[in-house]
């Protein structure tokens, strides 16, 4: 191995050019590390040969460290039988070819193997790039798809925060007020006065002993501080019944209890265990723990009595609200959800309008059974002029109207027996619809108005009277078309926009209506729903929806008819929410919760309280007028011009 000298003195180290002095330098460092490297093999073996003063572990690790250094070396080696092979080559092979050994087999196999490393790394930076670019498509692709799940599934998006309108005042991520000044947020400030605070009723006064003070001091009079507590505890009246002896007759006499008694627990406590469970929903069991927490003996067989049992008035006038609804209403909202009942399917129908809210349990939804509840189960079928008019617009063939040209009034089973005469029976279409037809001929024999509005969600058992259709459930089949391209995304956008634009117009004109804004109106719906985009299905959803334009803006024709069904949904939420809780088992218990619903909602919306209406009734004050009564005397008030 020729050492730095021995090339300088060499012809190569005359007058050599730059690369000859750049591969120098890299021999000379190359020479510098391989001395490095014999001496510390040497140390190692050194101290390998004395293994008395060395511990096994420290053994093995100078082993490993020599089998390293020996493979440095061998490396270190190679390199530089490269480099002197290429100081020769710079000088075509001059003199200091000779001196050297013969390594061009060796330097071919290393040129070779670094070929091969280098096909080898540029096949994986090949690889890496493509893996790259397969990984960036898939994170696309999921942020497109997330998107399309966020609009399916209707989701908000990410929300779009503002920065501080004045950033001077932010100082850290914190806010910093202006001037020192403080800025409260909510809740009550002092020195304000609440204008429509209530007078709270004072039941005890308690005034606290004036404390020994010194001399000095002068009595200013007194400052109120009010506190207000509950009471819960049982107060059991025992009453002292007078029994009387008659010595003629031999038989026993006592007066009767007060009027209010009613059982051995009062009408509070009754009326108590009523608002427990219909406006806290609060399930029996649950009721009796609390009454015993309390201090009442009661079971749960006497809470069950008292939730189900002697509420004749309390039914009698749930029937008189649904009728004076009928008499008074100009529009009635309604809809039916599913109620279990008795371990059975069924479903719950509400009628609603501003006046009343009134729950009906069924097992069915047909239109024969929602005539029955507008007749309120009395079995009695009409057939007038509106009765037979109704069998034409569905096309009873003609046979079965000449029965019924004479008006008869049949009940349930004589107009079953004549049908069965003529061949028809129970369970047919015809059948059904002429029962349909004797209910909605009481109805207007009753004085109930042929021209009121009923608005529903689009059921076809509720097209009755002047029937209208709900705007936030005519749109719903375009909000379930899944479409494949971003230009069918953008059709449904658009379409969408229009629509809740032209609904938002609705809603103003209903508010202010007038003749000339109903026209442009009309005009409008024409243009936005015959518009054609190409997509086929939403076309044909936008062309149902113009198929029912008559049910839709009927509101341009009396401002009163309702434009969403949104008040009927959110009463329902009630029978929902109580069916989750507990469900009901018996007639008796589903009538009661009926009932009770629909006296708590009506209550309310004539904006008074659940609990002193149930006290008023409970205790027999009567000091509460008639639910009817007032739903009569509102709209005498505000609608003068009553339905005949």
């Amino acid at each position: 191995m020729q050492n730095r000298a021995s090339l300088a003195s060499s012809p190569i180290g005359l007058k050599v050019s730059k690369r000859v002095k750049e591969l120098l330098s890299k021999h000379e460092g190359k020479v510098a590390s391989l001395t490095r490297l014999f001496k510390r093999q040497t140390e190692i073996q050194k101290a390998l040969q004395e293994p008395q003063d060395l511990h096994s572990v420290k053994i093995r690790e100078l082993e490993n460290e020599l089998h390293r250094i020996e493979q440095r070396i061998e490396k270190k080696q190679a390199e530089q039988q490269v480099l002197e092979i290429k100081l020769a080559h710079e000088k075509n092979g001059r003199v200091f070819t000779k001196n050297l050994p013969d390594l061009s087999s060796k330097t071919i196999q290393l040129e070779n193997l670094l070929a091969d490393n280098d096909e080898e790394i540029d096949h994986l930076l090949k690889d890496r790039n493509h893996w790259r670019k397969q990984y960036e498509t898939c994170v696309e692709r999921l942020k497109e798809v997330l998107a399309e799940n966020k609009r399916l599934k209707q989701l908000s998006g990410k929300p779009n925060l503002k920065p501080a309108k004045d950033s001077s005042r932010v100082q850290n991520g914190a806010f910093s007020p202006q001037d020192g000044k403080k800025r409260r947020r909510g809740g009550s400030q002092k020195g304000k006065t609440r204008k429509n605070k209530q007078e709270i009723p004072i039941h005890e006064v308690r005034v606290l002993p004036s404390p020994s003070l010194p001399e000095g001091f002068k009595f200013l009079g007194y400052q109120d501080y009010t506190v207000q507590d509950l009471c819960l505890k049982p107060h059991t009246i025992q009453y002292r019944i007078p029994r009387f002896y008659n010595c003629l007759t031999h038989e026993t006499f006592s007066p009767d209890l007060p009027e209010n008694v009613n059982g051995h627990f009062g009408g509070e406590f009754r009326a108590f265990v009523l608002y427990l469970n219909h406006h806290g929903r609060v399930p029996e069991n649950k009721i009796v723990s609390l009454l015993k927490e309390f201090g009442f003996e009661i079971s749960r067989g006497q809470v069950h009595k008292i939730l189900t049992e002697k509420h004749e008035r309390f039914h009698e006038e749930k029937a008189e609200i649904l009728t004076a609804a009928l008499e008074v209403s100009k529009a009635l909202q309604t809809d039916e959800m599913g109620a279990r009942h008795s371990g059975h399917n069924g479903y719950c129908n509400v009628l609603c309008n501003e006046l009343f809210t009134v729950f009906h349990t069924t097992e069915s939804k047909s239109r024969l059974n929602f005539l029955s509840i507008l007749t309120q189960g009395v079995n009695r079928f009409v057939f007038n002029a509106e009765a037979l008019a109704y069998l034409r617009r569905l096309e009873v063939p003609q046979k079965w109207l000449t029965l019924f040209v004479n008006g008869p009034i049949f009940d349930l089973s004589a107009l079953t027996q004549a049908l069965k005469q003529e061949g028809l029976f129970k369970g047919s279409k015809i059948y059904q619809n002429l029962c349909e037809a004797g209910l909605l001929g009481q109805l207007i024999e009753k004085g109930v108005n042929r021209e009121m509005i009923l608005h529903s969600d689009g059921g076809r058992q509720f097209c009755l009277f002047v029937h209208c259709l709900c705007w936030i459930h005519i749109v719903r089949p375009i909000k379930k078309l899944i479409p494949e391209t971003p230009h069918r995304i953008q059709h449904i956008e658009e379409t969408l926009d229009r629509f809740w634009k032209f609904y938002k117009e609705l809603a103003a004109y209903k508010e202010n209506p007038s003749p000339k804004e109903a026209k442009r109106l009309g005009k409008k719906f024409d243009k936005i729903f015959s518009k054609k985009s190409g997509y086929s299905d939403l076309d044909n959803v936008v062309a149902g929806i113009l198929n029912h334009k008559s049910e839709l803006l009927l509101v341009l024709e009396r401002s009163e008819a309702p434009i969403h069904n949104n008040g009927s949904e959110t009463e329902g939420r009630e029978v929902v929410i109580r069916n989750r809780i507990s469900k009901t088992g018996s007639e008796l218990g589903k009538e009661c919760r009926d009932t009770f619903l629909s006296l708590m909602k009506t209550v309310r919306k004539h904006s008074l309280s659940f609990w002193e209406y149930l006290k008023d009734r409970m205790l027999g004050l009567q000091q509460i007028k008639n639910l009817g009564a007032l739903m009569r005397e509102k709209a005498g008030v505000h609608n003068p011009c009553q339905a005949a």
